[in-house]
């Protein structure tokens, strides 16, 4: 759903700011992000890359929410969407990212890694020790012609 609505805030911790979006209008970034969840390393582009087919909840609706005008709040499609079913307080509560944990970002995956000291280059070594990635070069390279495609065990 934050990809077919582009809704996605950019996170400040600790001085730097993660997860920041491309400027882009927001039909645009819909559509990109949209195409992303089917192609990347994580949702469905990792499933599809094992050969198993998945069925996102809001997938039923993603041509009519990619056709929205601008800007549509969130909470107003989600009240569309439950039709009365959720409470006001649900769909109105804001969103917090699960790399977060909540709204100061004392919690979650983000904190922690930062706390730690770990950048993006020491978790994709660690990541090629535990998978037997022999090549780093390969974790960059698993989106061929549109479709996730992880590299072969042992590379």
């Amino acid at each position: 759903m934050n990809e077919l609505l582009g809704d996605y805030s950019p996170v400040h911790y600790a001085g730097a700011t993660y997860y920041q979006l491309p400027q882009l209008p927001p039909s645009k970034l819909r559509i990109s992000l949209t195409r992303g969840v089917q192609t990347g390393d994580r949702e469905v582009g990792v499933f599809k890359g094992h050969g198993l087919d998945v069925a996102q909840p809001y997938g039923w609706a993603s041509t009519l929410l990619l056709e929205l005008p601008d800007p549509i709040p969130k909470h107003t499609i989600i009240k569309e969407l439950a039709q009365g079913a959720l409470p006001e307080e649900i769909s109105r509560r804001p969103k917090v990212r699960a790399q977060i944990g909540d709204h100061d970002a004392r919690q979650g995956i983000l904190p922690q890694l930062v706390r730690a000291g770990l950048d993006h280059r020491q978790l994709e070594a660690a990541f090629c020790r535990a998978f037997h990635i022999h090549n780093p070069v390969d974790l960059h390279r698993v989106v061929r012609a549109g479709i996730h495609q992880p590299p072969p065990p042992g590379r």
